[in-house]
């Protein structure tokens, strides 16, 4: 069984079960004990038997017995010169040795449990360790509902599966414990019934097999659905309005029933699974009643029935084992795949940020940087497909920076990079005279305010969303930056004022009102690097105004880079870089720009004549 892992994969089972090692080694244990209490019981039984068909006269040679080649004398007790004595002895035996059995088994539940839960919270936390440090380009490629559905279901199954590993263990212990006292009470019968078990496992395996590949092909299509339906979700407002519920229904229906048709696949094997261990165990009980009736003498055996009849009840018992084995191993080829798809998430490489997660908040400081650099700077998405070429440029603090251009010319590249949302191919970045590297970076990174055309808003009030980086800001540090943001007066007029909620992804208010909460948030950040990506595109002239007149006023110690839409909101810039195929084609000011009538000079023609005709 164990050649369907790879030694990768044994490794991170080992990790996970090594760090539970005392707590797992506590459920072995009491597994061990318990089969040892299961054979007490079964010498218990023995005498109880006995006692009930001696007469007195025979109590003495009763209370000398042989039990597995051991001798015990109990003569010289006198509780026990009575059958009712010996009895009552053995009765209050099994009793103790239940109560025992009942408090050993709720432990071992309860350990269990512990163990399981404790599974499934370190397996999420590597896995939201190891999507934290990817870079942004991991994300631009996966499917954010494969990553759900690895996160939430796809673990469950995953600790689910390293908990089997643990009781898979606890009845090969407990298999063998009852074989080794079965071959002491009947070597013969037990031999037959080891022989048969084995065989039953051999043929068995070949729907192990088969349930390998379905539960790979349901893992698959359960995660195909669960993308489709985190899809809709995210569409629901282009669905709405394009009238399309009926198409999506049809293909979600699709969907649907790919993942039912392997589901049903994978409950008839399991189904198939539990037949055949039952005929198995009905097959074995016809075997041991035909070996006993060929080859052992039924009066030799019935002149024992204690013996006869702690064989039957350890019988019972190793089956139970037994199968319990088997439904382990079931489980264990049956989640397989979801093992195999956590597995190769969390055996990937770390990517750049894995140190991130470990970075002490207390200590992150502020940059006030006289100038930021970038020196020799390409990157691209591919060999062939450069949207920066070798780009070198400096911003200094207290002056209010533009980048301008058409779309794709690399505005929000260049914005990407310095954010170190992207990492350039080539060249460097500076902070002063000091190159940004490991020494530096958290820092850097803790210094910057961040925000594109499309902030994220979350299903929280508008006091949440705006204490997003600063969640101890009161709120009249709120209301500085909502007016700042020129975002007072609607967050006045909600209904819950900053209580109201925002809805999923800021639906329950429009475009320039998400734009301007997020500005507030940025505002309130009071980052002193700020990077601001088309973030008042959504926005009148008079509101955009309004917040580029409230930024000259707060930005004499910042360094402020924006990528803008209206030029003519930028007239009073510091410094205009004009961006064309990924190269900086002209800087200087609005006046200098105009005056040598180059590219941005035509931009700015074309675009006053669009508002003209607007």
């Amino acid at each position: 069984m164990w050649s369907i892992f790879t030694s990768a994969e044994l490794r991170t089972l080992w990790g996970y079960l090594h760090n539970k090692l005392i707590q797992t080694l506590a459920i072995l244990g009491l597994s061990f004990l318990l089969a040892f209490i299961e054979g007490g019981k079964a010498v218990a039984l023995i005498g109880l038997i006995k006692s009930l068909v001696a007469t007195d006269k025979d109590m003495k040679t009763l209370l000398t017995f042989t039990v597995f080649k051991h001798h015990f004398d109990f003569t010289g007790f006198q509780v026990f010169s009575t059958r009712m004595g010996l009895m009552g002895f053995m009765f209050v035996v099994v009793l103790v040795m239940t109560i025992l059995t009942a408090v050993i088994t709720l432990t071992n539940v309860w350990l269990s449990s512990i163990v399981q839960l404790s599974l499934k919270r370190d397996v999420r936390e590597s896995m939201i360790k190891k999507v934290f440090s990817f870079d942004i380009e991991y994300f631009n490629q996966a499917r954010s509902g494969d990553i759900l559905f690895l996160q939430q279901a796809e673990t469950n199954r995953f600790s689910n599966l390293i908990q089997m590993f643990i009781e898979l263990i606890t009845f090969c212990i407990q298999s063998i414990i009852y074989f080794v006292m079965l071959f002491y009470l009947f070597w013969g019968l037990t031999i037959i019934v080891l022989i048969s078990a084995i065989i039953f496992f051999i043929l068995h395996s070949k729907i192990d097999s088969k349930m390998k590949y379905f539960g790979g092909q349901l893992s698959i299509t359960e995660s195909n659905l669960f993308h489709f339906v985190h899809q809709i979700i995210y569409g629901i407002k282009m669905i709405k309005i394009g009238g399309l519920e009926q198409r999506e229904l049809f293909q979600f229906l699709k969907e649907h029933d790919k993942q039912e048709k392997f589901a049903i696949k994978m409950g008839v094997l399991i189904g198939v699974s539990r037949v055949s261990q039952d005929i198995g165990i009905s097959l074995l009980m016809f075997t041991a009643v035909l070996f006993l009736n060929t080859f052992i003498d039924l009066k030799t055996l019935l002149s024992n029935p204690g013996q006869f009849l702690a064989y039957l009840f350890l019988l019972m018992r190793s089956l139970s084992a037994a199968g319990g084995l088997q439904r382990a191993r079931t489980a264990i080829f049956s989640a397989y795949a979801p093992l195999s798809r956590v597995m190769k998430l969390l055996n990937q490489p770390d990517g750049p940020d894995k140190d991130k997660i470990n970075e002490d908040e207390s200590k992150k400081q502020h940059l006030y940087l006289k100038k930021l650099s970038l020196q020799n700077v390409s990157f691209g998405y591919s060999e062939d497909k450069k949207t920066l070429n070798n780009v070198t440029i400096d911003f200094e603090a207290g002056k209010l920076n533009a980048l301008v251009g058409f779309s794709g010319s690399g505005k929000s590249t260049l914005l990407d990079i310095l954010s170190i949302i992207r990492r350039p191919n080539i060249g460097l970045i500076n902070l002063d005279d000091n190159l940004l590297d490991n020494n530096n970076l958290t820092n850097y990174r803790y210094s910057i305010g961040y925000m594109n055309q499309d902030p994220i808003i979350f299903h929280e009030s508008v006091r949440t969303n705006i204490k997003y980086y600063k969640p101890n800001a009161t709120d009249e540090d709120i209301w500085k930056a909502l007016d700042m943001a020129a975002a007072s007066e609607f967050v006045r007029k909600m209904p819950n004022g900053l209580d109201t909620g925002l809805g999923e992804r800021g639906v329950t208010i429009s475009g320039g009102e998400r734009q301007r909460i997020g500005l507030a948030r940025v505002f309130l950040q009071d980052a002193p690097i700020l990077l601001l990506d088309e973030a008042t595109n959504a926005l009148d002239y008079a509101t955009e105004y309004q917040v580029y007149f409230n930024l000259k006023k707060s930005h004499s110690n910042k360094i402020i880079i924006m990528a803008a839409h209206r030029l003519s909101a930028i007239k009073d810039f510091d410094k205009i870089i004009v961006m064309r195929n990924g190269n900086i084609a002209e800087i200087g000011t609005h006046d200098q720009l105009m005056e040598i009538k180059g590219f941005y000079y035509a931009l700015y023609i074309i675009q006053n004549q669009f508002a003209g005709n607007e």
